[in-house]
């Protein structure tokens, strides 16, 4: 059988079916969201997770002390295989035999898992398990499991300074990495009342707890690379513009918080669909009672712009670490 949706639930939830003790995953690329999301099943199941691609592209800091604190504290083991390897394989085996195998072409990643008809797995016959659990062990053999693994820093977030002069409200940090600073209101001292981190205040369908991230246009002009599509809303016209399901991506908080990420909103220009607005994905609420607990707020308060200066900042950081994975920086410098 061949899967193309909710590729999530086929691979975090298998194991209740098969009755696996035991899944093992190489995964090409790996995103930190998923793993979080196993570990949070890890007692009924012990996995092991391989980051085939970690050669051409290792995880950033950020990215590897949150598989470290996995590793160390729960039955969710991730390694790194020191030659390249771009497979996707999902083994589950109980008393060390395969009872259950799935590739195809879902990393294991947000991207990879969460966006339905994108990717795809398939079921192996039996008949190949053997062949399938021998390229497992020796993926295995050639991978170190990452808590003993020491990474070079790679990001590394300046002290805050003045605003950008092209730019109206936001600012861009750095072309490489690629790191912006966005301002969390509409103009210089004033939060918008039923917008942005005030967006459940509004007249649609969201509760009072939901928020999101303005994108401005010119920020977007000036790095367009920082977003995926260079900025560009390909689901415009299709009906699901302004929740664009389809376009997931990764946040690692600077307290070590993960969260999967939606780009959405439609922005119409002459060059065409632009999205306006980042939030949380499955619910974007997520983002929303997140940003308010920060500021020390109740997960339903308007927040103000005195809660900002309280709090003691008015942007968020954003720092690209890869296609689909983010760094957000929200600490007190």
């Amino acid at each position: 059988m061949i899967y193309t949706n909710e590729l999530n639930k086929e691979v975090l939830e298998r194991h209740n079916m098969n009755k696996a003790d035991e899944l093992v995953i190489l995964g090409g690329f790996v995103g930190p969201k998923p793993v979080e999301e196993l570990a949070e099943i890890s007692p009924s199941i012990s996995c092991k997770i391989i980051h085939g691609c970690f050669k051409d592209q290792a995880p950033d800091e950020i990215t590897h002390k949150k598989y470290q604190e996995i590793t160390n504290n729960t039955k969710v083991k991730v390694f790194y295989k020191n030659n390249y390897n771009h497979s996707k394989i999902y083994m589950w085996s109980k008393n060390k035999n395969p009872v259950d195998i799935l590739i195809g072409s879902a990393n294991f990643s947000s991207r990879g898992l969460y966006n339905d008809g994108q990717e795809t797995l398939s079921d192996i016959p039996f008949t190949d398990y053997n062949s399938i659990d021998a390229i497992i062990k020796k993926a295995l053999s050639d991978s170190q499991i990452c808590s003993s693994y020491i990474i070079k820093p790679k990001i590394k977030i300046p002290s805050m300074v003045s605003p950008s002069p092209v730019l109206k409200l936001d600012e861009i940090v750095s072309f490489d990495p690629p790191h912006v600073r966005i301002f969390l209101g509409y103009k210089a001292g004033l939060i918008p009342e039923k917008s942005g981190l005030n967006w459940g205040f509004s007249s649609g369908h969201v509760a009072p707890d939901t928020s999101y991230l303005p994108l401005r246009s010119d920020l977007m002009q000036l790095i367009p690379g920082f977003y995926p599509f260079n900025g560009k809303n390909l689901r415009a016209g299709h009906g699901q513009g302004n929740r664009n399901k389809k376009q997931i991506a990764e946040a690692i908080w600077d307290d070590g918080t993960v969260m999967q990420l939606s780009f959405e909103g439609i922005r119409q220009t002459s060059d065409g669909s632009f999205f306006k607005q980042l939030t949380s994905f499955p619910k974007n609420n997520i983002m929303g009672r997140y940003i308010r607990k920060r500021l020390g707020l109740g997960p339903f308060k308007k927040i103000g712009y005195s809660d900002l200066i309280k709090y003691g900042r008015t942007t968020i950081d954003m720092v690209k670490i890869e296609e689909g994975i983010y760094f957000f920086d929200f600490s007190l410098k």
